[in-house]
């Protein structure tokens, strides 16, 4: 597996009106420069649309901000439905590794609707959607495709204390009516490992 580039994460001093909007001048910088490929349905290849995804933190929490480009945004996916429920919405998840031991860790998602989902990762690609974390989570759709901003409290999260903090972390987009699957880290069809590919979160 090829060691794919650190996302860093930036400092946020200030309060952040979690609202789906990327209004801040905060989530106007530089974004990851994790690059997304096509997981399904087509393997390797380059998504149909953008993803543009941000991560800051402050003392009590991890804040995401991403953008899913669209070039036709009236046929995003967005199907409201209850809590912890799949809608085959078009939708964005958050994966992190917070332990650090490329094993285990949490899943975050959010629906273009806002609905939210979570669960926890184990042995390296097993998932269980049985966890209900306490976050949260906003979307938005717009004439340029849909936004999601997502905050992720450190309560809710397990990890060892540290001076410099090192997780893993990965991002997912689904495109609902292409059945596409865009991510940072994937598994091929013929291999095994998830959390293991992930890149580190600095």
């Amino acid at each position: 597996t090829v060691a794919l580039p650190d996302v860093h994460a930036r400092r946020l001093d200030g309060p952040l009106n979690l609202d789906g909007v990327l209004s801040e001048p905060i989530w106007t910088g530089e974004g990851v420069p994790a690059r997304f490929i096509q997981s399904d349905p087509v393997e390797a290849a380059e998504p149909s649309f953008p993803t543009e995804v941000h991560v800051l933190y402050d003392n009590s929490a991890v804040y995401v901000g991403a953008r899913m480009r669209d070039a036709h945004p009236d046929s995003i996916v967005a199907r409201l439905c209850r809590r912890d429920q799949g809608s085959r919405s078009d939708e964005f998840t958050l994966y992190l590794d917070p332990f650090h031991d490329r094993r285990s860790g949490y899943w975050f998602v959010i629906s273009a609707a806002g609905t939210l989902r979570d669960g926890v990762l184990y042995n390296d690609g097993w998932d269980d959607d049985s966890w209900d974390g306490v976050w949260q989570g906003k979307a938005h759709i717009d004439s340029a495709g849909w936004t999601a901003e997502m905050r992720i409290p450190y309560s809710q999260l397990r990890f060892k204390k540290s001076e410099q903090y090192r997780w893993g972390i990965n991002f997912r987009r689904t495109l609902a009516r292409r059945n596409e699957q865009d991510m940072i880290a994937y598994t091929p069809r013929n291999e095994s490992g998830f959390v293991s590919r992930f890149p580190d979160l600095v």
